[in-house]
């Protein structure tokens, strides 16, 4: 039974909008042990033919058999196989992959049949040396002369066993010394029991075969007639392995992404970069709300926490409605409910204050010790108002920054000075620092003083207390809202109506962290813009890469790749490219963190692990999505269409 079995091959395809035929019924049988020459004229159907045995091409009619296998009944995976374990292909431009030194190229098939990578390289050397290049084995294509990446790419042919050679012009590229040494070397394989098949229009390279078959107009016009000279025996074949070993694949894959990244370093630093930048700016942006937002929240939490505000006036009350201020009583039955931990009243007059030759425009707030810590203020220097100081209305004052710095030049002592306030003298007791304002809705310069002493010295300031703020006890079983329900019964009882206003900042304090949230996730969504853009042009790189990269994709199917090989290759390198702008990525955030806060401190921006983990993640994810369409697109590409483009 022939090895090779051909009946009635026809083989059409579509040149300019016209169909042509390459083969018309072919009729062939090749045997085990043959060296056979295909010769004729350009356009004869030679490399068409060729294309068909190796299995890189399906036939439109006719039935193709290999050992007794019919191939149409085999799928991609199949015929990849058939490719890897049976046939070897020698080109008559080498088809080394530029990228990859020699023994790299080698290797191609072995590691497309799973071979170790030990056991591989091994065998790699080997043929290498037999073929008399093995010091040239760490050199790249680029670095050998013709005939050198024509006995690298017969190695590569024979690694796996190659017990069918298919030559198409393996002497064209090279001078004639190098040709006739190339020949002997076919002739050489085909002792030791290689079947060689040589695609030729050089009559002297034909003459080296044992059998001639002419092809005219895609058919066969002259067969000398089978003359097997070899025993039909590949002697030294190395064993075959069934299936590829995924992991050994996804680590080649691996090796050869980074060696294709480095062959074309600017795109791919180019496409890096886009990467990086998308994810420091989604993770810039989402890192300096955060910050902001939690440094805005600490000092809402410190003013506004367990806190509520009472009001005179109700806006749910007609205009013309008339509300009162609230009385001492008042004020001394909310002190004694449950759950009311002080009472801090707002009194407040705009009056002129002076030191010396200094003078400025402050809001004079009459209140307690508790008046300063309802603020979230603390006393820097000297203390607070103590209850000795009401009881005995002091004409002590606290004040805040801004007004100490007014009225006392810098490095003088204001503690124990003398202040005129109005129509009255006060001495300074404190003074107290802020982030803001010390009074209710005031930006000013302010003083606080004794809530007795203002009712009693403020002069024609204000007299009434129309808005006191009421610190609630932090127990779990007095929430600032069931203690607000409480406060307006009482005070409604004491006024008869709701000519008042109760403000709890819990509610709004939860409105706010849920705004500041939304904004955080536009702003996110806005910056993963940039990510988006990165992909797309991963994307644009990787389908650009697909049509330069035709001829390589072609040589790895006709070495044995299965079509998911070359999908996993091109996801791979696109993970690997989205991965490395990732890691970039994440150095970048972390560096302009750094430096933001060495830069400044009044917003501290921290950079969660986690947060620069799921960056990594989706700088990944996009790797993926990015690499799919351009893999798939490679994949589907046949192995004859792809060798033959340019």
């Amino acid at each position: 039974m022939a090895l090779l079995e051909l009946r009635g091959i026809s083989l059409r395809y579509r040149h300019g909008g016209v169909d042509v035929a390459a083969l018309n019924g072919i009729d062939l049988d090749v045997h085990a042990g043959e060296m056979l020459a295909i010769v004729g004229a350009s356009g004869s159907g030679k490399s068409s033919l060729l294309n068909v045995l190796g299995c890189l091409d399906r036939p439109d009619a006719g039935s193709y058999r290999v050992d007794g296998v019919d191939t149409a009944t085999l799928d991609g995976d199949a015929a990849a196989a058939l490719r890897r374990e049976r046939f070897g292909f020698v080109f008559q431009r080498y088809h080394l992959l530029p990228q990859l030194d020699a023994l790299g190229n080698v290797e191609i098939p072995a590691i497309y049949a799973g071979r170790g990578a030990g056991e591989r390289r091994r065998a790699a050397l080997q043929w290498l040396e037999r073929l008399g290049v093995g010091e040239r084995a760490a050199h790249r294509p680029g670095e050998l002369s013709g005939g050198q990446q024509q006995r690298v790419a017969i190695a590569r042919a024979l690694i796996n066993g190659g017990d069918v050679i298919l030559a198409d012009e393996p002497t064209g590229a090279l001078d004639s010394r190098s040709g006739a040494a190339l020949l002997d070397l076919l002739a050489e394989l085909n002792a030791a029991g290689h079947t060689v098949i040589l695609v030729t229009h050089d009559p002297r390279v034909a003459a080296r075969a044992s059998r001639v078959v002419e092809l005219a107009d895609g058919r066969v016009v002259r067969d000398s007639g089978a003359r097997v000279v070899g025993d039909g025996v590949v002697r030294g074949a190395p064993r075959r392995a069934g299936h590829p070993r995924r992991a050994a694949l996804w680590l080649a894959a691996l090796r050869m992404a980074l060696a294709s990244l480095r062959g074309n370093r600017l795109r791919s630093g180019l496409s890096v970069l886009g990467i990086a930048v998308g994810i420091a700016a989604v993770v810039a942006i989402t890192a300096l709300g955060d910050a902001a937002r939690d440094k805005v929240a600490a000092g809402l939490r410190a003013v506004m926490s367990g806190k509520l505000l009472v009001l005179q006036g109700n806006p749910e009350r007609p205009a013309l409605a008339q509300s009162r201020a609230f009385s001492a009583a008042e004020l001394a039955a909310v002190r004694a409910m449950p759950g009311v931990r002080s009472v801090a009243p707002e009194l407040r007059a705009e009056l002129d204050a002076v030191r010396g030759s200094r003078s400025a425009r402050v809001t004079l707030i009459g209140g307690n010790a508790a008046t300063l810590a309802m603020q979230g203020l603390s006393v820097s220097q000297g203390r607070n108002l103590g209850s000795a100081d009401a009881t005995l209305r002091a004409s002590v004052a606290v004040l805040d920054r801004r007004s100490a710095q007014t009225l006392f030049r810098p490095g003088e002592q204001a503690l124990g000075a003398r202040v005129m306030i109005g129509p009255l003298p006060f001495t300074v007791i404190g003074v107290a620092d802020s982030s803001g304002s010390l009074g209710f809705g005031s930006a000013s310069a302010q003083v606080l003083v004794p809530e007795a002493t203002f009712l009693s010295r403020s002069g024609g300031g204000v007299r009434s207390v129309e808005a006191f703020w009421v610190g609630v006890e932090q127990q779990p079983g007095t929430p600032p809202a069931e203690l607000a329900a409480r406060l307006k019964h009482l005070l409604r009882a004491m006024h008869g109506v709701d000519d008042f206003q109760v403000i709890s900042f819990a509610e709004g304090f939860r409105r706010f962290e849920q705004t500041t949230g939304a904004l955080s996730l536009a702003l996110s969504a806005v910056a993963a813009l940039s990510l988006l853009v990165g992909g797309i042009g991963v994307m644009n790189i990787m389908l650009v890469s697909v049509a330069e990269r035709t001829r390589e994709i072609g040589i790895r199917k006709a070495v044995g790749s299965r079509a998911r090989d070359i999908r996993n290759q091109f996801v791979v390198e696109a993970v690997v490219l989205c991965g490395i702008g990732g890691m970039g990525g994440v150095l970048l955030s972390l560096a302009l963190a750094l430096s933001a806060n060495a830069l400044q401190r009044t917003l501290h921006i921290g950079l969660p692990w986690t947060a620069l983990l799921a960056a990594f993640a989706v700088s990944a994810a996009v790797g993926v999505l990015a690499g799919l369409l351009p893999a798939q697109r490679a994949a589907a590409l046949r192995p004859a269409e792809a060798l033959a483009r340019e």
